[in-house]
């Protein structure tokens, strides 16, 4: 495995998660899925009696985080049980409605940092 590449099960952080991935079958549940993506670097200014405002932002790398969040919620949407996607742009993340062999198979992708539950397992 390639340094710095992480495994399905350190990927799902949840707890509750982990044990329904292993119960459940075709029930669907809702997840958010962080992508990997560079860093940004805000930067402020204050003016005297004013609250601090964002005077640029930067991206660690020349990466276009819109276009990797789109290609990462195509390619989720090319696994077999993901019935619905959104993408969280400011996030950089994406809310999955998928099943449990669709939620693992998300985990192994390269583009997914992590995957927290977006709602609580009944």
């Amino acid at each position: 495995m390639p340094k710095g590449q992480t495994t399905s099960v350190e990927t799902v952080l949840d707890a509750k998660l982990r044990a329904w991935l292993e119960t459940a079958t075709d029930e669907v549940c809702d997840v958010i899925a962080e992508a990997a993506l560079p860093k940004r670097r805000v930067m402020f200014q204050q003016r005297r009696g004013e609250s601090p405002s964002p005077t640029s932002i930067q991206s660690g790398d020349e990466v276009d985080r819109e276009a990797l969040l789109d290609e990462l919620e195509h390619a989720l949407r090319e696994i077999d049980g993901v019935e619905k996607t959104r993408i969280l742009k400011a996030a950089g993340a994406i809310v999955v409605r998928a099943t449990a062999p669709a939620v693992q198979a998300i985990a192994k992708h390269p583009l997914v940092k992590a995957i927290r539950l977006n709602r609580r397992i009944k």
